[in-house]
């Protein structure tokens, strides 16, 4: 109780503080002053006003990259401090990695609404370019407005918001008979305050790259290096969204009701790694989604309220019903005794994920200093499925997919922004946390079935300040204690090889950010960001006997890091950027005496220094008027890392461990790694139809992502573009 109270007179004394310095600065600022920075204020751009904000966000713009070829993964790869991890190519799992932290505790958002509804409909690594506005990268600390329980940031895909009729319409072919097209249009009712509008995408690639892989040799029986093509790996998916509404209206800012349609057909090549390739295993994904989304401002616009609805069910199939297996050469090798390839057993599941969620916002501007905020972000799942191939319980039969498995999950954030004496600006956030999960328990040999539930609940704090020393430079520092809840695929287990764990706990970390930026517009810019991390309660996979896996509270990791980012325009017409990351990730804690000589080895699969450059040059009016030329060059270099931890006496020496080799099995290190990228494309009619060839991977280089996946080799790209507004 009494440390109850403690963290209640604190967290009152900083709002005080806060409230008195505001009140002093209208007291003392004049109305020639607040006009002033209002101005100011209006002639930024949104992109701008993010990235200036007390809470680090690195913002991309893709005005400025919507003609290019280039992914939405690489675009994001480009960016300091992240690495977006594949297990293959067009439409493979994407793991996002920002300072320090990867897989469910970076989260995303469509426009500020998290993802989960969407399934896999909209996910990075299929969502193109084309069809963003901008995209914000969130690195720590979380403004109010996202709600979600992120422990190392955030991504947020904002989709493009004219206040204008327009069509916009794309096309790419490119190698491993990769097709991918974007189309998008508003249309405003003249004289009404009508509106109707659609979005959509496809994509396709077969995926089928050449990659180097071990396979028994049939004379010697002996395993040999050889070269050979993915042959299973197609993947095609349809996504699109139908919207209308009305904007300006008494009772609504905007009044929107969407309908979105997406589908997923992924051939799967292999599993985690690519020691044994599949030749028939297929999953599909598709939902249909109704969403609702109403904005108004009222109160002299000092007040702003949104409210967002969506409900979904996606529906997930996964079949894997062949009597066989297959080898690297793509030869099917007949096995009765098999049911399936992936599973033994086999697998023909149907599943069916109900999700509802409810997104509430509300602002207040208490005076032109000061604004409140406070986000709630209500989620419920509900999973139910079969599997005629799949796990049952021992004693009853029953197929484990059919038992209902419910999981809620709520999220609530108060904000308080400050500014004082145009020098000095503070967010200070309050968060809420809590989930709830019910279900039926049990061991697969248990003769018992047990109906549980389980809940918690967690608060935590942030506080970001920014410190401007001049009109083009500032400071920025921020912390944050971070709750991550466990994600209802970690709690009710996949019904395959994961078993369910209803005792789960949420993940917890402490964040520490400090960082300074430079700039002056279309000259240069140098930001330099340090950051630690003290994380517990890591959610870990781990064998709990030879055949199933369990999600547990396990790891505990520590560390500290360092990015720096400079671009500079060193013609008008020439543009040269810069950036590089380093972190040291290490476990700590480690209780299990087993593995206890793994304290303070590095995080797994974690690369340690990555980093890259550009090169950009455009020209204008070089044929006709209003056309232009643009060339560019990319690269791209991440230093070797472990697959696994390894002890630390082990590690590579030398400054920081760049450059050399680790004392290990070579199969446990991927290697230096190089990636070169040129590209060209030209524009005509200030951009409104642009044609463009790109290279990847110009001297084919040997890449590995994920649990080193091997990635793509060299690869010719076409795109044309064609927008209406």
């Amino acid at each position: 109780m009494n440390s109850n109270r403690k963290y209640t007179f604190i967290i009152f004394t900083i709002l005080s503080i806060q409230l008195s310095f505001a009140q002093n600065k209208i007291q003392n600022d004049s109305i020639k002053n607040n006009l002033l920075k209002e101005i100011v204020v209006k002639g930024k751009s949104k992109s701008e006003i993010v990235s200036e904000q007390a809470i680090k966000a690195d913002i991309i713009t893709t005005k400025n990259i919507q003609n290019e070829a280039s992914t939405l993964t690489e675009i994001i790869n480009r960016t300091s401090g992240i690495r977006v991890r594949q297990v293959g190519g067009l439409g493979s799992n994407a793991n996002v990695f920002i300072n320090g932290f990867q897989g469910k505790a970076v989260k995303y958002f469509k426009d500020g609404i998290p993802l989960d509804y969407l399934g896999s409909g909209f996910n990075i690594n299929i969502v193109p370019v084309a069809i963003l506005e901008r995209v914000e990268i969130y690195k720590g600390v979380l403004p109010t407005y996202l709600g979600a329980d992120a422990m190392g940031g955030a991504i947020n895909l904002v989709t493009k918001n004219s206040s204008k009729n327009y069509l916009d319409v794309s096309y790419e072919v490119a190698s491993f008979n990769t097709h991918r097209a974007t189309f998008n249009t508003l249309y405003k009712i003249p004289e009404t305050s009508f509106f109707v509008g659609l979005d959509g995408f496809y994509n396709h690639s077969d995926n089928n790259y050449k990659v180097d892989v071990k396979i028994v040799d049939p004379f010697t029986r002996n395993l040999k290096d050889v070269t050979v093509n993915r042959f299973h790996d197609d993947f095609t998916n349809y996504y699109g969204e139908f919207f209308g509404g009305i904007t300006n209206s008494k009772w609504a800012d905007l009044f929107r009701i969407g309908i979105t349609y997406f589908d997923i057909d992924k051939q799967e090549q292999h599993g985690a790694s690519m020691a044994e390739p599949f030749g028939q295993v297929v999953t599909k994904q598709k939902s249909f989604v109704p969403t609702l989304l109403y904005k108004k401002k009222f109160w002299n616009q000092k007040a702003d309220f949104s409210q967002f609805l969506a409900l979904s069910k996606l529906s997930a199939t996964r079949i894997d019903t062949c009597h066989c297996t297959y080898d690297w050469n793509g030869n099917r090798i007949d096995n009765p005794a098999r049911q399936g390839e992936a599973d033994s057993d086999g697998s023909l599941s149907n599943i069916d994920f109900k999700n509802f969620i409810s997104r509430t916002y509300f602002s207040y501007s208490l005076n032109p200093s000061q604004k409140i905020d406070a986000n709630l972000v209500y989620t419920t799942y509900d999973r139910i499925g079969n599997d005629p191939f799949g796990s049952r319980y021992l004693y009853s039969g029953r197929d484990i997919l059919t038992v209902p498995a419910g999981y809620d999950k709520l999220v609530g954030a108060v904000g308080l922004e400050s500014k004082i004496k145009e020098k000095f600006s503070n967010t200070f956030i309050l968060k809420y946390y809590y989930f709830k999960t019910n279900g039926t328990d049990a061991l697969f040999a248990s003769p018992t079935e047990e109906q549980v539930s389980n809940s918690s609940h967690r608060f935590g704090i942030a506080e970001a300040i920014k410190y401007n020393l001049t009109e083009n430079s500032f400071f920025r520092i921020s912390g944050e204690y971070a709750t991550r809840l466990p994600e209802n695929s970690e709690v009710f287990g996949d019904g395959l090889f994961e078993m369910s764990n209803f005792n789960l706990k949420p993940e917890q970390s402490i964040n520490l950010n400090l960082g300074y930026r430079t700039q002056k517009i279309q000259r240069y810019l140098l930001e330099i960001n340090t950051f630690f991390r003290r994380a517990t309660d890591i959610i870990v996979q781990v064998p709990t006997n030879v055949i199933f896996l369990q999600h547990q509270n396990f790891d505990k990791v520590k560390g500290f890091g360092l990015e720096a980012d400079a671009s500079i325009n060193l013609k008008k017409w020439l543009i040269f950027g810069i950036n590089f990351t380093y972190q040291d990730l290490r476990l700590f804690g480690i209780t299990n005496p087993n593995v206890k000589f793994l304290e303070d080895s590095r995080v797994r699969n974690t690369p340690y220094f990555f980093g890259g450059a550009s090169l950009k040059t455009i020209h204008r009016n070089v044929f006709i008027a209003n056309d232009a030329l643009q060339a560019y060059w990319y690269y791209n270099y991440v230093n070797e890392f472990y697959l696994e931890p390894i002890p630390k006496n082990r590690e590579a020496k030398g400054f920081l461990g760049i450059g050399s080799k680790a004392n290990i099995d070579s199969e446990l290190a991927i290697p230096n790694q190089n990636l070169h990228t040129i590209g060209l494309n030209y524009a005509l009619n200030n951009d409104r139809q642009s044609f463009g060839i790109e290279v990847k991977n110009l001297f084919d280089a040997n890449l590995y992502d994920n649990f080193k996946i091997q990635k793509a080799g060299r690869s010719l790209h076409f795109k044309a573009r064609f927008s209406i507004f």
